[in-house]
């Protein structure tokens, strides 16, 4: 369970005090009838999601004690189980059932260069020794600089780890990879650097797992609590981060940082309370298959707080937007997909070559996208162009109060051109080139190029 205070400042928490979320996991390869009882509970159903899993709402049996709901799986699956007494959600739970591992990910303790991490340990890797297992139990690392003789990290299901890690590369690779948990629950807010939280020292805010340089590292299965700040940072081409389960209720919490070439993000939850994804260049990035459940700050996916070349073709596909919990419209770092680019950066790059398409979202939404180039008083100059919204079908309250979608360019040298929407529904009706005005939910700035429905 993760929990967030009913005592820190309510900055930190952003409204979130004493909200839990529950989660269990467990490996199927197949089929799967699952039972999940709630204590001392009143509900008559539970709304299992995403929606387009297809099982809907089910009624509630009354058990001794609590209220009971079954239901199958078809596979593997990250489900929100939803009981209709917290309609707020207050107490939230998900059932991640994953894959089975694959054999050859999961090292043999008796193996000679393995080295199993006990309890007590200082975390000195012996020499010969270039996998580090975490077997069942629970764990301090601290701040632990991986070594770099270490090619694998694996926390077996059972293993809590509290701690940071911190790895720096140049050819080689890394995995960390398990079905255990990663935790920082043992330290505060913006850790080692707590004073003013408002003021923004993100260089000196330990982050729960960073690799920098190298390439072809893989992130595989585990799952973030509790981050004192960022969760989940690669500056390193040719990566994946896999079946992972993040969840933060804290500002900050942002759950996956990526900066290189050639990165995955494939299957995995996203729970947090500042932006869900990070691309902060260089690109050819695909975005697949993600669930996000996203809470008051942040969006998304944020395509960065400066300028940065995004190149190459990239792809965010078969994504569910189950629940997103923006309060207030006018907010500008909400939304599925964001540019916020406040922050001064190197003018004159090109941000290019998106295909957004087959985005489900289970929830009503007040902003979608937000792309823009001028906000307050730092302008963010680079070129936006060659993006494609592609089956799309999203939810929006009735009784709107601004906009849901908004692109602004700077001026006419750095502009947004060939922005494209096909089989783009607002409250199931298609967007086309005559209504996409209606309503109030587009606003065009400056410097956008016309665009395009089909």
């Amino acid at each position: 369970m993760s929990k967030a205070s009913t005592s820190a400042p309510r900055w930190e928490w952003q409204g979130n005090e004493g909200r839990s979320f529950h989660f269990t996991t467990f490996s199927c390869s197949g089929k799967a009838t699952i039972s999940v009882i709630k204590l001392n509970s009143k509900a008559v159903s539970a709304t299992i999601r995403p929606d387009r899993i297809g099982l809907g709402t089910i009624a509630s049996t009354s058990i001794a004690g609590g209220k009971q709901v079954k239901f199958t799986i078809d596979r593997s699956r990250k489900i929100s189980v939803e009981f209709n007494d917290d309609p707020k959600n207050r107490n939230a739970l998900m059932i991640f059932a994953d894959t089975l591992e694959d054999a050859k990910d999961v090292p043999r303790q008796s193996s000679a260069n393995v080295y199993t991490v006990n309890s007590s340990d200082s975390l000195v890797v012996p020499v010969g020794k270039n996998i580090v297992y975490f077997s069942p139990g629970v764990y301090n690392i601290k701040y632990w600089r991986v070594p770099g003789t270490v090619d694998q990290i694996y926390i077996a299901g059972g293993a809590y780890v509290r701690g940071y890690m911190l790895a720096n590369r140049t050819n080689k690779s890394l995995k960390i990879n398990g079905r255990g948990i990663i935790s920082n629950d043992q330290w505060p807010f913006h850790y080692p650097e707590v004073g003013d939280p408002h003021i923004s020292v993100s260089g000196g805010w330990y982050k729960t797992i960073v690799i920098n340089g190298g390439k072809g590292h893989l992130i595989e299965g585990i799952t973030m609590i509790e981050g004192t700040a960022f969760n989940l940072v690669i500056a390193a081409d040719s990566s994946v981060a896999k079946n992972l389960k993040i969840q933060g209720f804290r500002y900050n919490n942002d759950g996956i940082t990526i900066a290189g070439k050639n990165d995955v993000i494939s299957n995995c939850f996203i729970n947090v309370g500042d932006d869900g994804i990070i691309a902060n260049g260089s690109g050819n990035y695909k975005i697949e298959n993600c669930i996000f459940w996203h809470l008051r700050g942040g969006s998304c996916i944020q395509l960065g707080w400066r300028p940065h070349a995004i190149n190459g073709n990239n792809l965010i596909e078969n994504c569910d937007i189950i629940h997103a919990e923006w309060g207030i419209p006018q907010t500008q770092n909400s939304g599925f997909l964001n540019y916020m680019g406040s922050v001064s950066g190197t003018p004159g790059l090109k941000m290019e070559n998106f295909i957004i398409q087959n985005i489900y979202f289970d929830t009503e939404v007040l902003k979608i996208i937000d792309i823009r180039m001028d906000r307050g008083a730092t302008r963010s100059p680079l070129n936006i162009n060659n993006f494609l919204f592609k089956n799309i079908n999203v939810k929006v309250p009735v009784n709107h109060p601004s906009y849901s979608v908004y692109f602004s360019g700077l001026n006419a040298s750095y502009k947004l051109s060939d922005i494209k929407f096909e089989k783009f529904y607002i409250n199931g009706i298609l967007i086309n080139q005559s209504n996409y005005q209606q309503n109030g939910y587009f606003k065009i700035g400056p410097f956008v190029d016309p665009l395009i429905f089909r």
